[in-house]
């Protein structure tokens, strides 16, 4: 008979976790801290209003601009301070705007009000939470590799690109040329400068320290020009579309902010079930994916994660949102990884000119120091100075954050390597133990399907974007290994958490799987020479594999390739 340890994997996260809580704020004490609290609010400040933008018009100003902003800033304040893992930066994200837009034009179907039926879904699905985190549901993350989050991190990246582009083009259908074209100056003039500013830890230029300042502080220094930029004598003629902030910390209808939720009709309350359930699956989904990327391998986190203990405090802030009538937070993609990076020692390889993260300031005080920011925005003179801010600016910091994205996430590395001449470009690992047409057809199917699942979200279907995000599990586990050898899978595809079970009684502790990526990392070559002399030089080692649930009864044995040459390249893992 199937066992459930009620509560066992919340009980395991603050174990781990509630010992380093005070060194959670100490460690905060730190210059890095600065940069990025400050880089951290510009990327979450600025998508949150423009979410706001496009949700008051979904939703005829149910959401806007207040409502987003203050979501953003309460689920920040909340996990910095309760959560377990205070490294993932909460907000609106793009799902959850398709989700509400979606939800909106359903009740006008239904004819009844919108936050009401709304407040009664964020009660279910705070309910949904709750359970799924005290039967330790998060385990179920076990069969999820980085297959679906390469996908679904694609996914966001796109939609950031998307509505960047949607943004610039619209500069161009009505308005006079000349505003448009200092638009689109301003937007592409915002992404350049920020991912110039980016790399300046790879420039010659300046000592090392002033280098580091200028990368931490990049996109802020682009936006801050770019939005002085319009205010020249000779521009200031020019009527260009700025960011659309109310004057006053009000509800953007003015209506009271307790939402009438028993006034629903019986039957809504429990038609509200259906949403309820979909928000549930995106947030376990979405929320999850955000912490994964968040502590990915390759920034040797030390202080462990907090998968079951966050998704029920995820659920108190669904649940508060609800009734306040906002939109409710989660996990954003890709501001959390961006904040863990932002929080990154990063060292260079001088031979090889191999860049690595040393350590990462494991803190809340960032966090936590960034959502305040974003509330103090709501103060009537700090809403009067975003509302100068040019919405083309914005639309370059969504184009700057989208492509970021591409950066780390593997899939994009792989598509990048289908279109390159293998002669001048870095090979993947991969392409050592898995042949080049099976690496290409892996990655088509990842592309088709993120295509599917984008198409979904612009379709009248919306809503149920998030049931196919979770079926790219079952398509891992059970369609690909019809399609692909199991040696091939090992390498391409990789748990993104493992389940260790060590004591009789059955408890398990999740953790991410820290060989994740190891098989598949870009190398310092530059020919095919040096890619032969690497392979003629390596050993095969023998590992035992991680368990990956309590129903293995003996561990297993892989054999994998290290190249002598790669190992030196690698940072120490604590």
């Amino acid at each position: 008979m199937l066992k459930i340890n009620l509560f066992e994997g919340i009980r395991s996260d603050l174990n781990r976790r509630l010992p380093l809580y005070w060194s959670d704020w100490k460690d905060g004490l730190r210059s890095k801290v600065l940069a990025s609290t400050i880089f951290m609010f510009f990327c979450s400040i600025l998508p949150s209003i423009t979410f706001a933008a496009d949700l008051s018009k979904s939703t005829q100003n149910n959401y806007g601009v207040v409502e987003v902003i203050l979501s953003t800033a309460l689920g920040g304040v909340i996990f910095a301070i309760f959560s377990g893992q205070p490294l993932v930066i909460m907000g609106v994200t793009g799902p959850v705007s398709i989700f509400s837009a979606t939800v909106f034009d359903i009740c006008q179907k239904l004819d009844v009000d919108f936050l009401p039926f709304m407040a009664w879904a964020s009660i279910w699905a705070t309910l949904f939470h709750i359970i799924l985190a005290i039967c330790n549901s998060c385990n179920f993350l076990k069969y999820v590799t980085k297959f679906s989050c390469e996908i679904f991190g694609c996914l966001i990246a796109v939609i950031y690109v998307m509505k960047a582009i949607q943004e610039i083009v619209s500069y161009f259908t009505g308005g006079p040329l000349a505003q448009a074209l200092l638009s689109l100056m301003l937007a592409f003039g915002t992404f350049y400068v920020a991912t110039s500013l980016a790399s300046a830890r790879k420039w010659t230029l300046f000592k090392k320290g002033i280098r580091g300042i200028i990368a931490d502080y990049a996109a802020a220094f682009a936006i801050v020009l770019f939005t002085a930029l319009p205010y020249l004598p000779k521009l200031t003629t020019l009527e260009i579309a700025r960011l659309p902030v109310p004057s006053t910390f009000q509800t953007t209808t003015g209506r009271p902010w307790l939402v009438p939720f028993w006034e629903l009709p019986l039957w809504a309350v429990f038609a509200s079930i259906v949403p309820a359930i979909v928000l549930t699956v995106l947030f376990f989904f979405d929320h999850n994916v955000s912490s994964l990327l968040s502590q990915r391998p390759e920034f040797h986190l030390r202080k462990g994660p907090a998968f079951h203990y966050d998704f029920f405090i995820l659920g108190i802030c669904t649940l508060i949102s609800g009734i306040i009538g906002i939109p409710a937070p989660n996990g954003l993609i890709p501001q959390a990884p961006l904040h863990v990076r932002s929080l990154s020692k990063i060292k260079r390889n001088g031979e090889k000119g191999i860049e690595f993260v040393d350590h990462v300031h494991e803190q809340r005080v960032s966090g936590l120091l960034q959502s305040l920011l974003i509330g103090l925005t709501l103060l009537p003179p700090i809403l009067h100075v975003l509302g100068l801010i040019p919405r083309a600016v914005l639309a370059g910091l969504f184009l700057y954050m989208g492509l970021e994205s591409f950066v780390d996430n593997t899939l994009a590395n792989r598509v990048k390597l289908i279109f390159t001449d293998k002669k001048l470009t870095p090979p993947m690992w991969a392409t050592v133990s898995v042949p080049y047409r099976v690496i290409v057809k892996f990655t088509v199917i990842q592309i088709l399907l993120l295509a599917l699942i984008f198409y979904i979200t612009e379709s009248p279907a919306a809503i149920s974007f998030p049931v196919f995000i979770l079926l790219l599990v079952p398509v891992k586990q059970y369609i690909l290994p019809r399609f692909f050898e199991k040696s091939h899978l090992e390498v391409l595809d990789e748990p993104a958490v493992v389940l260790t079970s060590d004591d009789p009684v059955g408890s398990s502790t999740l953790r991410v799987n820290s060989n994740l990526g190891a098989d598949i990392k870009m190398e310092a070559l530059t020919s095919e020479d040096e890619l032969k002399d690497k392979l003629s030089d390596t050993e095969i080692t023998e590992e035992p594999s991680e368990p990956q649930g309590d129903g293995d009864k003996a561990s297993t044995i892989r054999t994998r390739k290290h190249s002598k040459g790669s190992m030196d390249l690698e940072p120490h893992k604590d």
